[in-house]
């Protein structure tokens, strides 16, 4: 009988360069902003193939594939502090807002970065727009824009020998109905490949399910004691009142959205010229290529080696 071996990891989704703070000190490093757990945790109140879209498997019946049912020999737990926006950053941030209902899921794909980092699982969610507060959908094809089908795409998922739980990520449940901050990334940053695929903004702030108690969409994060609702009128008159334009598309994302403090930070000399030439070469590679969705094959092998190094890294700290 196979034993899984559990390793703990950070999260890696992909988030909006609004998210992030930059802090220099000596070097560059980010943080997020309004950091705050989803569903259960109490929130402080200040603190993405080459050509695009995988192949599109038989929908699900579960927020997980079929896949994650069998026994892997590799289980990686992700948890995180995600942005815990307020529903006005999140208004302002989004790029689509609709609600509807799941409709199912793909099977879990690996995509390789284009920053050379490990390859991470992620899955499609298909999901039915019912009703568009602001912004207008983008459809994979004509076939999806028939069946008002929006594409999400979500980390982790499970392969032939590795899982990937990522605690942040809704779960998505076929027929599930969610309210949904959204945005699109057209860059190669943060594992984003080419094709009509949207995020949620702050990987799960985002994403407000429906109550059915209270006949209205319940914000994932508790910024006080009480659970915040809102319905669509209440929504509507929200984007009515903001002032600002809401579902509006975004240039930039990743590095390229912070190369003005990066440059700063050049220009006065806080930043060495090593890493200001790292973010620069990212900068263009971002811009340039797409991150790229691996073959089966390859995604084979990957998790061939990655359990193999795991079970010899776990031989040689238990022969210590």
């Amino acid at each position: 009988m196979k034993t899984a071996i559990p390793v703990r990891r950070q999260s890696h989704s992909h988030m909006p360069a609004s998210a992030c703070a930059l802090l220099i000190s000596g070097a560059l490093a980010f943080a997020l902003l309004g950091l705050a757990g989803c569903a259960s945790a109490q929130a402080e109140e200040d603190p993405a193939s080459a050509t695009g879209e995988p192949p599109q498997a038989e929908t699900t019946t579960q927020g997980a594939n079929e896949k994650d049912t069998q026994s892997p020999e590799l289980v990686q737990h992700t948890s995180g502090l995600v942005p815990g926006f307020s529903l006005s950053e999140l208004l302002e941030k989004s790029e689509l807002i609709v609600d509807g209902v799941v409709e199912g899921t793909s099977d879990a794909f690996l995509v390789e970065p284009v920053d050379g980092a490990m390859p991470q699982f992620f899955r499609d969610v298909y999901f039915k727009a019912e009703t568009t507060y602001a912004g207008t959908p983008k459809y994979v094809s004509e076939s999806n824009a028939q069946q008002s089908l929006l594409t999400l795409r979500i980390e982790g998922g499970a392969g032939a020998m590795i899982a990937t739980n990522v605690e942040p990520v809704p779960a998505f449940e076929k027929g599930e109905r969610y309210l949904l901050f959204l945005y699109q990334a057209d860059d190669g940053s943060n594992y984003n490949t080419e094709g009509n695929h949207y995020y949620v903004i702050g990987v799960c702030t985002g994403a407000w399910l429906w109550s059915e108690e209270k006949a209205a969409f319940e914000n994932p994060v508790m910024r006080t004691d009480e659970k915040e609702y809102i319905n669509g009128d209440t929504l509507r008159q929200k984007i009515a009142e903001a002032p600002f334009p809401v579902g509006v598309e975004r240039a930039d994302l990743g590095v390229n959205a912070r190369m003005s403090e990066i440059e700063e930070s050049y220009r006065e000399g806080s930043l060495p010229q090593e890493l200001y030439d790292h973010y620069v070469q990212l900068a263009e590679k971002e811009s340039s290529t797409f991150s790229r969705i691996m073959t089966p094959e390859e995604q084979q092998a990957y998790e061939q080696e990655e359990v193999a190094r795991m079970k010899a890294l776990e031989t040689t700290s238990s022969s210590k």
